[in-house]
């Protein structure tokens, strides 16, 4: 059956039916007597194929033929559609590195939370330490207005208690005494 077109096959080609039409299988002639066909002729002019299909075959004898050299076939054979699969990455680059940053995140503790905390205290300490040199210069600028000693003009001054050390993971509820310096220099 040349130049025409399975019938299963008849939504593949909508376009081109009037250049292959549809196939009629009850005008097909075959003629089996013409001729002794055995498939050892063929199996040694084809290699194996690299994929093998195996057919499941039913047989069943249906009672003597008229003719005794005439052997009668059907062929029955159902759609050609195939059931295609393909494969995909379960994780592109994006959810790969996401999910990295998740895990290193999970590893480390770190957190919104503790990233606000360490800055907060990062600020205090800074604004502590200005404070301090504040407090210096204007320790160091006193003496000069006065003749007297050094240690007279800082003993007119008041002191301050200024704590460096704060804990940022202190418990927020019962906070522990942080340690704490005095900057007393009479």
């Amino acid at each position: 059956m040349c130049k025409c077109t399975a019938l299963s096959l008849s939504y593949l080609a909508k376009d081109d039916l009037d250049k292959f039409p549809l196939c009629d299988y009850t005008k097909c002639e075959v003629d089996v007597q013409k001729g002794n066909y055995s498939d050892s002729e063929c199996a040694n002019r084809c290699f194996r194929d690299c994929r093998q299909i195996r057919y499941e075959i039913d047989h069943e004898v249906q009672g003597r033929m008229v003719r005794p050299d005439l052997t009668l076939i059907n062929l029955n054979w159902g759609s050609f559609e195939y059931l295609t699969m393909e494969q995909q990455w379960k994780y592109s680059i994006t959810a790969f590195i996401a999910a990295l940053g998740g895990s290193i995140g999970m590893w480390l503790g770190l957190s919104i939370l503790s990233l606000i905390q360490g800055g907060t205290y990062l600020y205090t300490y800074l604004t502590k330490k200005v404070v301090k040199e504040k407090i210096l210069k204007k320790v160091s600028e006193a003496p000069s207005r006065r003749r007297e000693s050094k240690l007279s003009g800082l003993a007119d001054l008041p002191t301050k208690k200024i704590s460096i050390g704060a804990n940022p993971f202190e418990n927020p509820f019962h906070p522990s005494p942080s340690p704490s310096y005095e900057l007393d220099l009479a």
